[in-house]
C-alpha cells in the first residue's frame, strides 16, 4: 500500500505550489511538486479559504486511483465531506480502469484523512453570473465560447500552458496564434496558467488501463486553474467541455463503468459541481446533450468567425497546425466537409490526410454491438459511424474541390484516389440515420444557460428519441447519485416540450 502525504498549498505572489510525498517511491512520478503560475491580473489573495485546499485533491485524485490502494494524508485541515467526496470519485476511477483492464476493481482504492476542521469555514458565496470556461481550441472549448458570448457577457477563458515532452501540442505557433485571435474576435477576457505539472509523470504508467496519465488528468489540471481564476475574479458559472460520448457507460459485474476519459464526464462534474456550490461556484458543460459530430457541426455553421481557430490534433509539431496524418484528422476533416467548410481553414491538409488514412476502415460499425460492451467499444463505434456516413454522404466532386492547389498532381491523385477507396469501402455499410441531440442531457447544463442553449440545439437538430439512450442515462444518473453528497438531489429533467 502506497502513503501520501499531501502538504498545504503553498501561495508566493501569483504562484501556488503544491508538494506531496508517496512512500515507497512510484514509478508514477519524476518528482513531487508542481506549480501553477496565474498572471498579475489574479489575485490569489481573493480566493476563498477553502479553495486551495481542495485543488490538489482536484488534480491528483486519480492519481491515486492509479496507486490503489493508498492512504493519503492531507497536512492540512479539511472537512470529512470533501474526503469522502474524492474517496468516491477515486473509487470511481479505479472501477472503470479496473474494467478497461479486465481486471477486479479494488474494494477499497484510497483513503483519505485530513487534519481535523476547528470550525466550518464561512467563506463569502460568488454571487455573479459572469461565466468562465476552460479553454483549450478544441472544437468543443471553442463552441463553448461561441455560446457563452452569444448568451452572456464579459466571458472569461482560462487556459492553461503546461508543455510535455516529446510533445508539441502547448508550445507551437498554432496554439499561441489560437490565444492570440480569440482574444481578438470575441469579446472576452484571457487568463493564461503556466505549469509544470505535465512534465511531474511517466505519462506511460497507465498504458495498461488504455490511457496514458495525461488523459486521467488534463482536465483536472484544467479544472483547478478555472476554479482558481474564476473565484478571484468572480465568475460564479464555470464550464468545461464534456459532449455527449464522454458519458458513455456500461455495466460490469454490477457495477457502472464509464469510458476511460471520465474525468470529464456527467458524474464527475455533477459531484465536482456540488463541492464548488459551498463557494458559490457553479460547474458543469453546455455540450452534454450533443454527439462529437454536432459539436463540430454547430460551431462550423453557428459561429464561421471561430472555427478555423479549430485546435484539436495532439499529434502536431513545429510550424503544422494538424498532423494531417491520423485518424483524428480525418474524422474532423470530413466533418468540416460536410459543414459547408474546408479542412485548410483550421490547418488540416485534406490531400495529406487522405493519402494517409486511405486504408481507414470502421471497426464493425454496423454489427450487432455485444450486451457487456465496455464505454470505448461503445464510443469508437459511434464515432466510427459518423465518419461512415458522412463518407458516404460527400461527393466526390466536393472532396476534389477541396483538395489544395499547392500540392503536386501526382499528391491530388493520389488524394482522390484514397477518397475514393475510403468511400468504396463504406458505401455499403448500414449505420442507420444520423442521431439528434439528447434533449434529457440538459439537465445538467447550467440552470443559467440551459433553456437557452436547449433551444439553439432544438433549432439545429432533430431530437433523438429518449428509448435510444434511456439506458445509458439511467446509468448516468445511477452513478451520480452514488457521488453525489446526500443533501445534493440530481438536476430535475427538462419538462415535456
Amino acid at each position: 500500500m502506497h502513503e501520501i502525504d499531501v502538504h498545504a498549498p503553498e501561495i508566493d505572489g501569483s504562484r501556488i505550489t503544491f508538494r506531496f510525498d508517496v512512500t515507497p517511491p512510484s514509478d508514477l512520478y519524476r518528482r513531487t511538486t508542481f506549480t501553477l503560475d496565474f498572471p498579475p491580473s489574479i489575485d490569489l489573495t481573493r480566493l476563498p479559504s477553502r479553495l486551495p485546499g481542495w485543488l490538489p485533491l482536484v488534480v491528483l485524485h486519480l492519481h491515486w486511483a492509479l496507486l490503489a490502494p493508498c492512504r493519503v494524508r492531507l497536512r492540512y485541515p479539511l472537512d470529512e465531506d470533501t474526503c469522502r467526496l474524492f474517496e468516491r470519485l477515486a473509487q470511481q476511477g479505479a472501477e472503470t480502469l479496473a474494467a478497461t483492464r479486465g481486471v477486479a476493481p479494488p474494494s477499497s482504492a484510497v483513503r483519505i484523512v485530513a487534519e481535523p476542521c476547528a470550525e466550518q469555514p464561512t467563506d463569502v458565496a460568488i454571487r455573479s453570473d459572469r461565466c468562465a470556461v476552460a479553454f483549450s481550441g478544441g472544437k468543443d472549448s471553442l463552441l463553448h465560447v461561441g455560446l457563452l458570448t452569444e448568451l452572456t457577457d464579459d466571458v472569461v477563458l482560462v487556459a492553461v500552458t503546461s508543455p510535455m515532452p516529446p510533445l508539441e501540442d502547448h508550445v507551437t505557433a498554432r496554439r499561441r496564434r489560437v490565444l492570440e485571435d480569440v482574444a481578438k474576435r470575441r469579446p472576452i477576457t484571457l487568463i493564461e496558467v503556466k505549469s509544470d505539472v505535465r512534465t511531474l509523470w511517466n505519462n506511460a504508467f497507465s498504458h495498461s488501463y488504455g490511457v496514458s496519465v495525461s488523459e486521467v488528468t488534463d482536465t483536472l489540471l484544467y479544472t483547478a486553474a478555472l476554479w482558481t481564476a474564476a473565484a478571484a475574479l468572480d465568475c460564479g458559472h464555470t464550464f468545461l467541455a464534456s459532449e455527449n460520448e464522454v458519458s458513455e457507460t456500461a455495466t460490469r459485474d454490477g457495477i457502472v463503468v464509464q469510458l476511460p476519459h471520465f474525468m470529464y464526464a456527467v458524474p464527475t462534474l455533477v459531484a465536482l459541481d456540488a463541492l464548488a456550490r459551498g463557494i458559490g461556484l457553479r460547474y458543469g458543460s453546455l455540450t452534454p446533450p450533443l454527439h462529437s459530430a454536432q459539436v463540430q457541426h454547430l460551431l462550423w455553421t453557428r459561429y464561421p468567425d471561430l472555427r478555423d481557430l479549430q485546435y484539436s490534433c495532439w499529434r502536431t509539431r513545429g510550424a503544422d497546425a494538424a498532423c494531417s496524418s491520423c485518424a483524428q484528422c480525418l474524422r474532423i476533416a470530413l466533418g468540416a466537409l460536410a459543414a459547408g467548410g474546408d479542412p485548410a481553414e483550421m490547418g488540416v491538409d485534406l490531400a495529406r490526410v487522405l493519402r494517409r488514412q486511405a486504408a481507414w476502415r470502421a471497426t464493425a460499425a454496423d454489427a450487432p454491438l455485444a450486451p457487456d460492451a465496455l464505454p470505448n467499444d461503445r464510443v469508437r463505434r459511434r464515432l466510427h459511424a459518423q465518419v461512415v456516413r458522412h463518407l458516404q454522404d460527400l461527393d466526390p466532386a466536393v472532396v476534389r474541390a477541396r483538395l489544395p492547389r499547392s500540392v503536386s498532381h501526382l499528391a491530388r491523385w493520389r488524394a482522390r484516389w484514397g477518397y475514393r477507396a475510403l468511400r468504396r469501402r463504406h458505401l455499403g455499410v448500414d449505420v442507420g440515420l444520423a442521431p439528434g441531440y439528447r434533449r434529457e442531457w440538459l439537465r445538467f447544463v447550467d440552470p443559467l444557460l440551459r433553456e437557452r442553449v436547449g433551444t439553439i440545439f432544438a433549432d439545429s437538430f432533430p431530437e433523438e428519441e429518449r428509448s435510444s439512450y434511456a439506458a445509458g442515462l439511467e446509468r448516468t444518473e445511477t452513478l451520480s447519485r452514488a457521488l453525489l453528497p446526500r443533501e445534493h438531489p440530481l438536476p430535475p429533467a427538462p419538462g415535456a416540450r
